[in-house]
């Protein structure tokens, strides 16, 4: 497991590449759940996220504003 930044939040913002901020972008785009970040240029999937990060992009996803009150968390592996 990767060496785990802090949730890179800034009174309330999320910063860009943050998993709060991945996930309200899949959210948006209306992409699946599928929890990661960007650390450093490099993606880092749900298997190197700590709890507390998974937590991060869940909430990111599920509370982005203007996305419906049952948000889809079906995960699914990404295209590669």
């Amino acid at each position: 497991m990767t060496e785990s930044p802090k949730i890179n939040t800034l009174e309330g913002c999320s910063l860009p590449g943050s998993p709060r901020e991945r996930g309200e972008c899949d959210a948006y785009y209306s992409r699946f759940f599928y929890p990661h970040y960007y650390e450093n240029g490099k993606r880092v999937n749900k298997e190197n996220m700590t709890e507390e990060q998974i937590q991060e992009y869940s909430k990111g996803f599920n509370e982005w504003v203007g996305w419906p009150s049952i948000a889809i968390t079906t995960e699914r592996t990404p295209l590669q």
